[in-house]
């Protein structure tokens, strides 16, 4: 919330609310009645099981409240109902950068009751046994009733609009929540009235019992109602995870989902490659930038290093629950910290640790959740790690790691006819040379390096596939004939410029031997040299034949138009 609106929001309860405590009591001249302290314990204690609905927490006390209000008058109500909301407060743990929230509700609930007690007198409400005695008195307290929820919701939308510029439907789930409990305990309220006008401050013990343990149901159902919506949503999620077959997209997915789900600030994957090792695979940090850079952090002292040294997951509330480690995410405003260990087969394979700026944000029911969750991820990682192997068997060379003439023809196969790409056909000059002066392991480890330089000096949009042999095809795509030209001898100078060294070589020397060579390159661009992507590559090979290693090698030649 905008600074301005905090200082407001404190001035006006400054101004406001003393004087209008100060004026309320005078003008109602309330009489003190000592049960009314037994009322207020029991308010506090009905405070301890608030429900929270999003950020909005919706407490009980108003039962209390109420009969007190028909008893002793709206003093006694707001001294109840504001203690309840002192108490709610102290329970919820209100952050320190939220503490304009007390005053703030505290003007609101002077509100709802002063407008609600307003009704009541105009509708000829009066207090005490005279309630059950007064014929007009049904209708003051259903109007009272109704007109206190309807401006407590009121309040609440238009305090949304006004400070964080929401627009919230006209019915909500926390109002669904509201109107029922509502249901359920101001005829409590009213029934703890009753007793109370007939047999004094006992009725407490009779009524206030039932009432804490009716506060106690309705958070345990909100409660249940909530993990039913985790483990619906965990499934959904899990579902999710397993249509993906990339590491990459498993990652994206679980990140995206989780880190709304949880409300974190924070969110890292770590992974367990190898027993005594762990790499961070996944950031995303407060401003939703996400990190897809691996690192080793094995050395490193964390909350993440612990779990995984301890096999067990935790919730910190706050930064001095964790301060001892010399945690690298760190950051000063992170407050709670929840961390589980994602274990497979019995072994840990990873780490999910979550951040948060708010104190005591994780509860243990999204402490079970991130665990369900966490197996559903080291499952979907395992499968997309498993296709990607079988993926990369099938699509690349099993020597050099470039990719195979099969995954060629599904590229060629993909392109379009709007598409322009280049082919850059690259032969390696007196390469039998090569396999019969310093043997066929040393053709291998040329090969192999061969590949890799060729992806070094290339971008990622370009493909580098073993054709066969000692030749080797790059694909260009989006670039002109101009320029594919110019990448082609940018290549050849990459291969020329710099030796290549071989070390299982079969001459008599022991140490490693530099090997300098050439390539022949010839180059075609689609659609400039034909119609079909499978014509233009046998052009460039035709090229590379005929108008490169026919011609002396060791230079680049292009297809005439």
């Amino acid at each position: 919330m905008e600074r301005k609106k905090q200082i407001f929001i404190w001035i006006t309860w400054v101004v406001v609310w003393p004087a209008s405590f100060l004026f309320i009591y005078n003008y109602t001249d309330p009489v003190f009645n000592p049960d009314v302290i037994w009322f207020a314990v029991l308010a506090s204690a009905v405070a301890f099981f608030p429900i929270i609905i999003g950020d909005r927490p919706i407490f009980f006390t108003y039962g209390i409240s109420f009969a007190v209000f028909l008893s002793e008058g709206l003093f006694y109500e707001i001294i109840l109902t504001q203690l309840g909301l002192f108490m709610l407060m102290w329970k919820i743990r209100v952050p320190k950068e939220q503490l304009y929230r007390l005053p703030l509700n505290m003007l609101m609930f002077l509100f709802v009751s002063t407008g609600a007690a307003f009704v009541y007198y105009q509708l000829g409400g009066v207090h005490g046994a005279a309630v059950l005695e007064t014929p007009q008195a049904v209708g003051a307290v259903l109007g009272y009733a109704l007109v206190q929820i309807g401006l407590n919701q009121g309040s609440i939308k238009m305090i949304s609009k006004w400070l964080y510029g929401k627009r919230e439907p006209w019915v909500t789930l926390g109002d669904i929540w509201e109107y029922f409990t509502s249901l359920a305990i101001l005829p409590l309220g009213f029934l703890l009235f009753v007793l109370y006008v007939d047999i004094g401050v006992q009725a407490l013990g009779l009524l206030g019992v039932p009432l804490l343990i009716v506060s106690a149901i309705l958070r345990y159902l909100h409660h249940s109602r909530l993990m039913n919506g985790y483990l619906r949503k965990s499934g959904e999620i899990g579902q999710e995870l397993a249509s993906f077959q990339r590491v990459e997209e498993v990652l994206d997915i679980f990140t995206e989902r989780v880190k709304p789900l949880f409300d974190a600030d924070q969110v890292y994957i770590l992974d367990i490659p190898e027993k005594g090792k762990m790499t961070l695979i996944r950031e995303v940090g407060n401003t939703g930038i996400t990190n897809k850079s691996s690192r080793d952090v094995t050395g490193i002292p964390s909350i993440s290093r612990e779990t995984w040294r301890s096999r067990k997951g935790t919730i910190f509330p706050d930064h001095r629950s964790w301060k001892n480690y010399a945690d690298i995410y760190k950051k000063s405003e992170m407050e709670s910290v929840m961390t589980v260990p994602m274990f497979r087969f019995g072994q840990i394979v990873g780490v999910i640790t979550l951040f948060s700026s708010r104190k005591r944000k994780y509860s243990q029911a999204q402490f079970q959740l991130l665990k369900i969750l966490s197996n559903f991820l080291a499952v979907a990682i395992e499968n997309a790690r498993v296709y990607e192997r079988l993926k990369n068997k099938e699509e690349r060379c099993g020597l050099t790691g470039a990719f195979n003439y099969r995954y060629l023809e599904k590229l060629m196969n993909s392109y379009q006819e709007s598409s322009v790409f280049s082919f850059i056909m690259i032969d390696i000059d007196y390469f039998k040379w090569v396999n019969d002066t310093y043997g066929h392991e040393s053709g291998n480890e040329i090969l192999v390096q061969f590949a890799r330089r060729l992806e070094d000096s290339l971008d990622k949009s370009s493909t580098v596939a073993r054709y066969g042999g000692e030749e080797f095809v790059v694909v260009l795509e989006n670039i002109s004939k101009e320029e594919a030209e110019e990448k082609a001898e940018f290549i050849r100078r990459v291969i020329t410029d710099e030796p290549f060294v071989v070390y299982k070589h079969i001459k008599a020397e022991k140490e490693p031997l530099e090997v300098d060579l050439t390539a022949s390159i010839g180059v075609a661009t689609y659609p400039i040299h034909g119609d079909h992507p499978a014509d233009v590559m046998q052009k460039a090979d035709q090229a590379m034949y005929t108008g490169a290693k026919q011609q002396g090698r060791d230079r680049v030649a292009v297809v005439e138009a």
